[in-house]
Protein backbone atom coordinates (compact mmCIF):
# COMPACT_ATOMS: atom_id res chain seq x y z
CA UNK A 1 0.00 0.00 0.00
CA UNK A 2 1.21 3.64 -0.36
CA UNK A 3 1.20 5.74 2.83
CA UNK A 4 -0.30 9.10 2.51
CA UNK A 5 0.47 11.50 5.57
CA UNK A 6 -0.99 14.58 7.09
CA UNK A 7 2.02 17.34 7.83
CA UNK A 8 1.64 20.92 8.87
CA UNK A 9 5.17 22.55 8.50
CA UNK A 10 7.81 22.45 6.60
CA UNK A 11 10.41 20.59 8.43
CA UNK A 12 7.63 17.90 8.65
CA UNK A 13 7.04 17.49 5.22
CA UNK A 14 10.76 17.38 4.57
CA UNK A 15 11.03 14.62 7.03
CA UNK A 16 8.30 12.10 5.83
CA UNK A 17 9.73 12.88 2.42
CA UNK A 18 13.33 11.74 3.07
CA UNK A 19 11.28 8.78 5.46
CA UNK A 20 9.30 7.24 2.03
CA UNK A 21 6.09 8.56 2.24
CA UNK A 22 4.35 8.52 -0.85
CA UNK A 23 1.64 11.43 -0.91
CA UNK A 24 1.06 13.97 1.60
CA UNK A 25 -1.69 16.56 2.39
CA UNK A 26 -1.41 19.98 4.14
CA UNK A 27 -4.38 22.65 5.75
CA UNK A 28 -3.77 25.78 5.74
CA UNK A 29 -4.26 28.74 9.01
CA UNK A 30 -7.34 30.44 7.15
CA UNK A 31 -9.25 27.23 5.42
CA UNK A 32 -11.69 25.19 7.40
CA UNK A 33 -9.80 22.23 8.08
CA UNK A 34 -11.10 19.54 10.75
CA UNK A 35 -7.81 20.35 13.07
CA UNK A 36 -7.83 22.06 16.45
CA UNK A 37 -4.59 22.88 18.16
CA UNK A 38 -2.28 21.57 14.91
CA UNK A 39 0.01 23.77 13.04
CA UNK A 40 -0.79 24.46 9.30
CA UNK A 41 1.01 26.46 6.43
CA UNK A 42 0.55 30.12 6.77
CA UNK A 43 1.60 31.07 3.24
CA UNK A 44 0.65 29.42 -0.30
CA UNK A 45 4.13 30.14 -1.49
CA UNK A 46 5.35 27.39 1.07
CA UNK A 47 2.39 24.86 0.06
CA UNK A 48 3.36 25.30 -3.60
CA UNK A 49 7.25 24.83 -3.17
CA UNK A 50 6.20 21.68 -1.09
CA UNK A 51 4.06 21.00 -3.93
CA UNK A 52 7.40 21.14 -6.11
CA UNK A 53 9.47 19.23 -4.22
CA UNK A 54 7.21 16.35 -3.78
CA UNK A 55 6.66 16.26 -7.54
CA UNK A 56 9.97 16.54 -8.23
CA UNK A 57 10.18 12.85 -6.30
CA UNK A 58 7.26 11.65 -8.04
CA UNK A 59 5.18 12.15 -5.33
CA UNK A 60 1.46 13.75 -5.12
CA UNK A 61 0.59 16.77 -2.63
CA UNK A 62 -2.81 17.13 -1.66
CA UNK A 63 -4.91 20.09 0.36
CA UNK A 64 -7.55 19.33 2.93
CA UNK A 65 -10.81 21.59 3.04
CA UNK A 66 -12.56 18.72 4.56
CA UNK A 67 -15.37 20.88 7.31
CA UNK A 68 -18.07 22.57 6.76
CA UNK A 69 -18.42 26.18 7.42
CA UNK A 70 -20.82 28.34 5.09
CA UNK A 71 -19.13 31.79 5.68
CA UNK A 72 -15.84 30.29 4.00
CA UNK A 73 -17.40 28.76 1.06
CA UNK A 74 -16.76 31.35 -1.35
CA UNK A 75 -12.81 31.94 0.19
CA UNK A 76 -12.65 28.22 0.24
CA UNK A 77 -13.13 27.73 -3.44
CA UNK A 78 -11.00 30.50 -4.37
CA UNK A 79 -8.12 29.25 -2.76
CA UNK A 80 -8.34 25.40 -4.02
CA UNK A 81 -8.29 27.04 -7.26
CA UNK A 82 -5.14 29.13 -6.61
CA UNK A 83 -3.27 26.23 -5.41
CA UNK A 84 -4.39 24.49 -8.84
CA UNK A 85 -2.65 27.13 -10.39
CA UNK A 86 0.34 26.22 -7.98
CA UNK A 87 0.39 22.39 -8.61
CA UNK A 88 -1.38 21.23 -5.83
CA UNK A 89 -2.26 17.60 -7.23
CA UNK A 90 -5.77 17.94 -5.38
CA UNK A 91 -8.13 18.39 -2.63
CA UNK A 92 -9.97 16.51 0.54
CA UNK A 93 -13.53 17.70 0.63
CA UNK A 94 -16.63 16.93 2.47
CA UNK A 95 -18.86 19.83 2.00
CA UNK A 96 -21.27 19.60 -0.60
CA UNK A 97 -21.32 23.38 -1.48
CA UNK A 98 -17.57 23.46 -2.41
CA UNK A 99 -17.90 19.89 -4.51
CA UNK A 100 -20.81 21.75 -6.64
CA UNK A 101 -18.87 25.22 -6.66
CA UNK A 102 -15.83 23.37 -7.96
CA UNK A 103 -17.58 22.38 -11.11
CA UNK A 104 -16.93 18.56 -12.49
CA UNK A 105 -14.70 18.90 -15.12
CA UNK A 106 -13.84 22.20 -15.32
CA UNK A 107 -10.86 21.94 -13.05
CA UNK A 108 -8.90 19.30 -13.42
CA UNK A 109 -8.41 18.40 -9.87
CA UNK A 110 -8.70 14.82 -8.05
CA UNK A 111 -10.90 15.17 -5.42
CA UNK A 112 -10.88 12.91 -2.02
CA UNK A 113 -14.24 13.04 -0.60
CA UNK A 114 -13.42 12.84 3.17
CA UNK A 115 -14.22 9.94 5.50
CA UNK A 116 -16.34 12.97 7.15
CA UNK A 117 -19.14 12.85 4.52
CA UNK A 118 -21.82 10.17 5.03
CA UNK A 119 -20.62 7.54 2.08
CA UNK A 120 -21.53 4.24 2.99
CA UNK A 121 -22.70 2.54 0.03
CA UNK A 122 -22.33 2.07 -3.57
CA UNK A 123 -25.17 4.37 -4.56
CA UNK A 124 -23.92 7.42 -2.45
CA UNK A 125 -20.63 6.66 -4.02
CA UNK A 126 -22.66 7.19 -7.53
CA UNK A 127 -24.04 10.58 -6.09
CA UNK A 128 -20.44 11.86 -5.02
CA UNK A 129 -18.93 10.56 -8.72
CA UNK A 130 -21.39 12.90 -10.21
CA UNK A 131 -19.92 15.58 -8.18
CA UNK A 132 -16.51 14.61 -9.36
CA UNK A 133 -15.25 12.57 -6.52
CA UNK A 134 -11.94 10.20 -7.66
CA UNK A 135 -11.24 8.87 -4.44
CA UNK A 136 -13.05 7.91 -1.46
CA UNK A 137 -11.59 7.89 2.47
CA UNK A 138 -13.68 5.12 3.67
CA UNK A 139 -16.10 5.66 6.81
CA UNK A 140 -13.97 3.72 9.80
CA UNK A 141 -16.79 2.28 11.02
CA UNK A 142 -17.38 0.27 7.97
CA UNK A 143 -16.01 -3.35 8.15
CA UNK A 144 -14.30 -4.80 5.09
CA UNK A 145 -17.27 -7.06 4.39
CA UNK A 146 -19.34 -3.71 4.35
CA UNK A 147 -16.92 -1.65 2.37
CA UNK A 148 -16.59 -4.17 -0.43
CA UNK A 149 -18.95 -2.67 -2.99
CA UNK A 150 -17.18 0.52 -2.30
CA UNK A 151 -13.76 -0.70 -2.37
CA UNK A 152 -14.49 -2.81 -5.91
CA UNK A 153 -16.79 -0.38 -7.47
CA UNK A 154 -17.24 -0.17 -11.23
CA UNK A 155 -16.45 3.11 -11.79
CA UNK A 156 -12.68 2.96 -11.36
CA UNK A 157 -13.22 5.30 -7.79
CA UNK A 158 -10.00 4.59 -5.55
CA UNK A 159 -9.96 4.21 -1.70
CA UNK A 160 -7.79 5.03 1.24
CA UNK A 161 -8.08 4.03 4.66
CA UNK A 162 -6.66 5.48 7.96
CA UNK A 163 -4.47 3.03 9.79
CA UNK A 164 -7.30 2.54 12.73
CA UNK A 165 -5.60 0.74 15.64
CA UNK A 166 -4.37 4.44 15.95
CA UNK A 167 -6.80 6.92 14.37
CA UNK A 168 -10.35 5.94 15.08
CA UNK A 169 -13.74 7.28 15.89
CA UNK A 170 -16.34 5.39 17.19
CA UNK A 171 -19.05 8.14 16.59
CA UNK A 172 -20.03 8.22 12.51
CA UNK A 173 -17.92 10.03 11.28
CA UNK A 174 -20.11 12.56 9.71
CA UNK A 175 -21.42 13.55 13.10
CA UNK A 176 -17.10 14.35 14.22
CA UNK A 177 -16.74 17.92 15.04
CA UNK A 178 -13.82 17.07 17.00
CA UNK A 179 -14.24 18.71 20.50
CA UNK A 180 -16.96 21.27 20.13
CA UNK A 181 -19.33 19.37 22.67
CA UNK A 182 -18.24 21.21 25.77
CA UNK A 183 -14.83 20.78 25.11
CA UNK A 184 -14.35 17.25 25.04
CA UNK A 185 -15.13 14.65 22.11
CA UNK A 186 -18.27 12.98 21.80
CA UNK A 187 -16.93 9.53 21.23
CA UNK A 188 -14.87 9.70 24.56
CA UNK A 189 -17.66 10.94 26.83
CA UNK A 190 -20.17 8.62 29.38
CA UNK A 191 -23.90 8.06 28.84
CA UNK A 192 -25.51 7.96 32.51
CA UNK A 193 -28.93 6.53 32.42
CA UNK A 194 -30.39 4.55 35.58
CA UNK A 195 -27.59 5.21 37.62
CA UNK A 196 -25.14 3.42 35.53
CA UNK A 197 -22.43 4.49 33.39
CA UNK A 198 -21.95 3.31 29.32
CA UNK A 199 -19.02 4.39 27.11
CA UNK A 200 -19.39 3.86 22.94
CA UNK A 201 -18.14 1.12 21.81
CA UNK A 202 -14.61 0.53 20.56
CA UNK A 203 -12.97 -2.24 18.77
CA UNK A 204 -9.76 -3.45 20.19
CA UNK A 205 -5.98 -3.15 18.12
CA UNK A 206 -6.33 -7.09 17.58
CA UNK A 207 -9.52 -6.70 15.50
CA UNK A 208 -8.45 -3.27 14.13
CA UNK A 209 -5.38 -5.14 12.46
CA UNK A 210 -7.43 -7.87 12.00
CA UNK A 211 -9.28 -5.65 9.69
CA UNK A 212 -6.53 -4.05 8.05
CA UNK A 213 -5.56 -7.11 6.73
CA UNK A 214 -8.88 -7.87 4.85
CA UNK A 215 -9.25 -4.10 3.60
CA UNK A 216 -5.62 -4.81 2.27
CA UNK A 217 -7.00 -8.08 0.64
CA UNK A 218 -9.64 -6.41 -1.37
CA UNK A 219 -7.39 -4.36 -3.09
CA UNK A 220 -7.72 -0.68 -0.63
CA UNK A 221 -4.39 0.88 -2.29
CA UNK A 222 -3.54 3.45 0.48
CA UNK A 223 -3.19 3.60 4.17
CA UNK A 224 -3.43 7.25 5.30
CA UNK A 225 -1.82 8.85 8.32
CA UNK A 226 -3.53 11.60 9.94
CA UNK A 227 -2.16 15.28 11.42
CA UNK A 228 -2.17 15.98 14.84
CA UNK A 229 -1.51 18.45 17.80
CA UNK A 230 1.63 16.86 19.33
CA UNK A 231 4.81 17.62 17.57
CA UNK A 232 6.37 14.51 17.10
CA UNK A 233 2.94 12.04 16.89
CA UNK A 234 2.64 11.94 13.23
CA UNK A 235 6.40 10.75 12.95
CA UNK A 236 6.15 7.79 15.33
CA UNK A 237 2.94 7.16 14.07
CA UNK A 238 4.70 7.40 10.56
CA UNK A 239 7.09 4.65 11.85
CA UNK A 240 4.70 2.22 12.84
CA UNK A 241 2.71 2.30 9.44
CA UNK A 242 6.00 1.46 7.37
CA UNK A 243 6.62 -1.65 9.73
CA UNK A 244 2.85 -2.70 9.04
CA UNK A 245 2.70 -1.94 5.53
CA UNK A 246 5.89 -3.74 5.13
CA UNK A 247 4.23 -6.96 7.13
CA UNK A 248 0.57 -6.62 4.42
CA UNK A 249 3.55 -7.00 1.86
CA UNK A 250 5.50 -10.38 3.05
CA UNK A 251 2.80 -12.84 2.57
CA UNK A 252 2.12 -13.70 6.12
CA UNK A 253 -1.56 -15.04 7.10
CA UNK A 254 -3.43 -13.32 9.09
CA UNK A 255 -2.87 -14.45 12.24
CA UNK A 256 0.90 -14.33 12.10
CA UNK A 257 0.33 -10.67 10.29
CA UNK A 258 -2.01 -9.52 13.10
CA UNK A 259 0.19 -11.31 15.72
CA UNK A 260 3.25 -8.96 14.75
CA UNK A 261 1.54 -6.30 14.13
CA UNK A 262 0.32 -6.10 17.94
CA UNK A 263 4.17 -6.49 18.99
CA UNK A 264 5.21 -3.55 17.32
CA UNK A 265 1.72 -1.80 18.28
CA UNK A 266 2.73 -2.61 21.73
CA UNK A 267 6.03 -1.41 21.37
CA UNK A 268 5.18 1.76 19.21
CA UNK A 269 2.61 3.20 22.22
CA UNK A 270 5.24 3.86 24.78
CA UNK A 271 6.64 6.42 22.51
CA UNK A 272 3.41 8.25 21.24
CA UNK A 273 2.32 8.03 25.34
CA UNK A 274 5.45 10.01 26.33
CA UNK A 275 4.93 12.25 22.83
CA UNK A 276 1.02 13.29 24.20
CA UNK A 277 2.18 13.72 27.46
CA UNK A 278 4.75 16.34 27.63
CA UNK A 279 4.33 18.71 29.88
Amino acid sequence: MKIQVGVGTREEFEHFLKAGADEFYCGFKTIPGHLYGGVTFDSVDEVAEAVKLAHASGKKFYFAANEIQAHALNETVAFIKELHSRGIDGVIIRDLAVLSALKPGKLPLEIILTSLSPCYNAGSLDFYRGLGVTRLALPEQLLPREAEGLIRNKWGIGTEIFLMAREYCVVLNGLCYLKQFNGQCLCRKEFRTGGRKFVMAKPTAEEHFSRLYDFHKLGVPVLKIGRHPAKDYAKILFGEALAVNKLLGSGLSKKEFTRLALKYHAKIGTFLEKCTNKP
